[in-house]
């Protein structure tokens, strides 16, 4: 069967290369047609398969496939499984995939076969479109092209009327019965299929633009529980899906049979289910949060068992599994076959624990399976100190990252995907740091320009179907995102030294920043602002909302100042933004209590924090603010998201011990309570894997280690701090390469080890007395310094001893 020919193919695919460059007319041949079964536009839950076959003489050095769909495709050359996509992008500038599937060639008869997809509701984080298969393959026998002779049929899966949440798309049935044998091979007879419906050419509307991929292929791999959780039988529920995931929800309920403990499923043999009456259900442990594709290979003695499977991030208060955390049925249905059998689901679930519950006959279920899928990182950054609860955060962070990272930047894997501009400026520097990449966050600035209304002001997250969701409750957009976009880019070109996106971009910069406009008031600051003024979960009132957007936009006019200053263009930009500080410095500032009001007898470390980057000018002011925004009575945050802004505000300030501080309680707290990856919020009731939450890991190698690179200039600062750490080293990622730095501290002496390129400038930590600087090159040449000015080291590897007095 189809899923048994993938379930190797899959594990083993590597991500494969590419990064060709986008452009807005991407090449085709001109016979290519864009296709499906039928002309219908109006299409929903829809599973479509398609097949090709050709002849060739033998098999070409290079064979390019260009290949797309509204919404999402699987791809087969002769019963191989290729790769997925495309890449979420607007209908209007669809991403066009482009592969060479040479090495899956073969002289004599060729298949080329696709399972395609269409959702035809709005969601995260793919925008509505029309259904839709286009492909267009070079060959020297003369082209391959999608048209009316592709053959098509229904896939197995039956449509859906429950969403796994309401971002997303539909929970999934699995008809096994219904999976044609085969039918990836060129050996398949598919006489009795339809031939396809060609909807136009290149250019069709509402695909009027291809894009080329400019990032990189999924990379996908294998994981299996670690451990059996439990055994149960189910006290009652019907059969309809609509109340397997209440029935996976309550499990374990009554104690399964004896000698029946599940641990058989973690082996080879499986496990056999007695799924008659009530049926039995097992819970399984994957030890850390996984994303991906479930595959279970199932061996049923009759036709029609069905299987309900449950996902769970977390578990519940009562012990159990999260399988409809914030209501959402997170469950799949498999209706099996005779025999034996392996399928997989085709849409993403992002989970810890699974509940597998058999009814309806007897089952023998191997050991479950998650095909890992996501944006195929490298572990180029590296952090390791004396303090054992900082590197698991480290590690924890880095593996929350990593799995809100695939087509796109998510904010989760699990509820709705979606790349939000607030959790895309922490998501940035954890890229950098933890992986040296800034692909993905080029690929995510460079959408802008495609989905930007005419008013300027950007959707919170993009591309989506933000105002179709939340239309319901006024139009929603957050201003402050829409600032801090400005922010994300002027980051991302100084970690990618990237001076083109920014010309191209800055269309979209002007445009953004003249949204806030006519929202100015005369003495330079922003009145109320319509839209959703979020700043954090944080119940804040709209007097501390606005004193934060109005420093939101202050950053953001100060970036494009800095964006325009790199183009050599000439704009107002950093005007606005002085009298914007000295308006704010003059309505906020409260002398009595040094610190920053938001309005009348309101105080937030929110606006705080954020006066910290932005008005704050001297260190005497600052040790005010941060000595006295943690009294009682000031609201704080109820996200690391936005706890990030109050770290990078006490690191900017020299206030590091303070800022481990909250780390060691908030994010080891999450450690401490057996946290995989970082959640949402403090109190643990959403998603559990939200990559807003991840800024310890750029502060450690940032702030810790020391090390900060501006490409732009070529320059990289290294200045550690040790505070109450005796030890500490990584590498961090940087644009030309890397610098490998470790260091031991005595209390008195820090010895510092370093690898590193040109440009490197080197400083003694923060606050220190220094009696002398002995720098120590490889070749043995040593010279002494004073440590009043930060000494420039030459390319290659350098002791540094640093003593303070």
């Amino acid at each position: 069967m189809l899923i048994l020919k993938l379930g190797a193919a899959l594990a083993l695919a590597a991500s494969l290369p590419g990064s060709p460059e986008v452009t807005p007319h991407a090449k085709v041949q001109d016979s290519a047609r864009w296709i499906w079964s039928d002309n219908l536009t109006d299409v929903r839950d829809a599973y479509r398969l398609f097949r090709k076959t050709f002849t060739i003489k033998s098999r070409p050095k290079q064979a390019l496939l260009k290949i797309t769909a509204d919404s999402e495709y699987r791809l087969f050359v002769n019963g191989a499984y290729v790769g997925r996509g495309p890449a979420p992008n607007p209908p209007s500038y669809i991403c066009l995939d482009e592969q060479d599937v040479s090495k899956y060639l073969t002289s004599g008869t060729n298949t080329i076969a696709v399972i395609a997809y269409h959702l035809g509701i709005p969601s995260f984080p793919r925008v509505q479109g029309r259904a839709g298969l286009f492909a267009s393959l070079s060959l020297p026998d003369g082209p391959v092209v999608t048209d009316a002779t592709w053959k098509t049929s229904k896939a197995w899966w039956t449509p859906s009327d429950i969403k796994f949440s309401p971002f997303r798309e539909y929970c999934e049935t699995l008809v096994g019965a219904d999976e044609p044998t085969g039918w990836t091979t060129s050996k398949f007879k598919d006489a009795g299929w339809q031939s396809a419906v060609e909807l136009g050419p290149a250019g069709t509307a509402p695909w009027t633009h291809f894009v080329d991929r400019d990032i990189p292929f999924p990379m996908h791999r294998a994981a299996t529980p670690t451990a059996v959780m439990f055994t149960s039988i189910p006290m009652g529920g019907t059969m309809d899906q609509k109340n397997a995931a209440d029935i996976l929800a309550r499990q374990p309920e009554l104690p399964a049979p004896t000698g029946f403990d599940g641990a058989s499923l973690l082996t080879s043999k499986g496990l056999l289910f007695l799924g008659d009456g009530p049926g039995i259900a097992v819970g399984v442990d994957f030890g850390q949060e996984v994303s991906g594709f479930p595959e279970l290979t199932f061996e049923s003695y009759k036709a029609g068992a069905i299987v309900d499977v449950g996902y769970g991030e977390g578990l519940e208060t009562n012990g159990k599994i999260s399988v409809k955390r914030q209501g959402n049925p997170d469950a799949d249905r498999f209706i099996l076959a005779q025999g034996r059998q392996t399928l997989r689901v085709f849409h993403h679930r992002a989970f810890r624990y699974m509940v597998i519950l058999v009814r309806g006959g007897h089952v023998k279920v191997s050991t479950p399976t998650i095909i890992e899928s996501g944006y195929p990182v490298q572990y180029k950054g590296t952090f390791k100190s004396s303090d054992p609860q900082l590197n698991q955060i480290w590690t924890v962070g880095r593996r929350t990252m990593q799995i809100c990272m695939d087509q796109g930047f998510m904010d989760c894997p699990w509820r709705e995907r979606g790349q939000y501009i607030g959790d895309g400026l922490a998501e940035g520097a954890v890229a950098q740091y933890a992986f040296g990449d800034t692909a993905l966050m080029r690929r995510f600035l460079r959408q802008a320009q495609y989905v930007q209304p005419e008013d300027g002001m950007l959707e919170p997250a993009y591309p989506s179907d933000w105002i179709a969701l939340h239309g319901t409750r006024g139009p929603n957009r957050i201003p402050g995102y829409g600032a801090l976009w400005v922010v994300m880019l002027e980051e991302y070109a100084k970690n990618s030294g990237d001076r083109e996106l920014l010309q191209e971009l800055w269309p979209v910069v002007t445009k953004q920043l003249g949204w806030f406009d006519k929202y100015r008031l005369t003495n330079g600051l922003l009145g109320p602002v319509p839209e959703w003024n979020f700043i954090d979960w944080a119940d804040l009132k709209p007097d501390s909302a606005l004193a934060s957007l109005n420093l939101q936009y202050l950053m953001s006019l100060r970036a494009g100042a800095e964006i325009g200053n790199i183009l050599g263009r000439r704009t107002f930009y950093a005007g606005i933004a002085d009298r914007l500080a000295v308006a704010f410095e003059k309505a906020h500032w409260d002398q009595n209590r040094k610190l920053y009001r938001d309005a009348d007898g309101l105080y937030t470390q929110h606006t705080n924090a954020l006066a910290l980057l932005t008005v704050v000018n001297d260190q005497k002011r600052a040790d005010d603010v941060i000595r006295n925004m943690y009294d009682a009575d000031l609201k704080k945050p109820e996200s690391p998201y936005f706890e990030g802004y109050v770290l990078k505000g006490l690191c900017r300030w020299g206030a590091h011990p303070k800022a481990m501080q909250v780390i060691r309680e908030r994010w080891g707290n999450m450690v401490d309570k057996g946290a995989t990856t970082f959640w949402e919020s403090y109190a643990a009731q959403w998603s559990l894997c939200h990559a807003w939450s991840c800024e310890p890991v750029a502060l450690l190698s940032r702030d810790i280690l020391g090390v900060t690179h501006n490409a732009l200039t070529g320059i990289t600062h290294i200045q550690p701090n040790p505070l109450d750490l005796t030890s500490a080293e990584g590498i961090v990622p940087i644009a030309k390469g890397s610098i490998r730095i470790g260091w031991k501290f005595d209390n008195t002496t820090l010895n510092v080890e370093l690898s590193q390129s040109e440009g490197v400038h080197f400083q003694a930590p923060a606050g220190w007395n220094v009696k002398e600087i002995v720098v120590t090159e490889k070749s043995g040449k040593t010279e002494t310094f004073d440590g009043k000015s930060p000494i420039v080291l030459k390319k290659g590897q350098t002791r540094i001893t640093v003593t303070r007095q």
